[in-house]
């Protein structure tokens, strides 16, 4: 098929589709005119899956492994040999001794993981698909829903 084939083919189905008769009843069922605000339900304007607001989160952020993360993250700021730049991070207190090697954090972070619900991270076996997965928090991001357009007055009768 070649432009010229495609432009007659085109506009015969033009012709056919675009009568004033199908015009008019696609303004009806679209609800544009005559005006009807009942066409669009609430369950049309239900999010889909797709544009879902639902986060799923391994662990909440107050988890006890979150704060050893935190805390190493902190601990490896302050033992870090970088210029003395402000930073946000090393302004946090941070209990314990300030005279660690990076070495002694990690490893003291590793310890403390062990002991949380992500020491499946630092085991020292393999993970296989036989392992059970961790469990994961569904939490609902929740939002005001938008005003109707379909509320607003014509302020004109056109």
């Amino acid at each position: 098929m070649d432009k010229n084939t495609f432009l007659a083919i085109y506009g015969q189905a033009h012709l056919r589709a675009l009568t004033a008769k199908n015009i008019k009843s696609t303004f009806k069922k679209t609800g544009v005119w005559p005006f009807n605000p009942c066409i669009v339900t609430e369950e049309m304007l239900a999010p889909s899956k797709e544009t879902s607001s639902e986060a799923h989160l391994p662990i909440p952020p107050d988890d006890p492994a979150v704060n050893v993360l935190a805390t190493m993250l902190r601990k490896l700021v302050r033992t870090s040999e970088a210029e003395d730049a402000p930073d946000v991070i090393s302004k946090t207190p941070v209990a314990g001794p300030s005279n660690l090697t990076k070495h002694e954090v990690i490893n003291e972070a590793v310890d403390s993981l062990s002991q949380t619900k992500l020491a499946h991270l630092i085991a020292s076996t393999l993970t296989t698909s036989k392992d059970a997965m961790p469990k994961t928090l569904t939490q609902t991001i929740t939002h005001s829903k938008p005003s109707p357009l379909l509320a607003i007055q014509p302020k004109t009768k056109t």
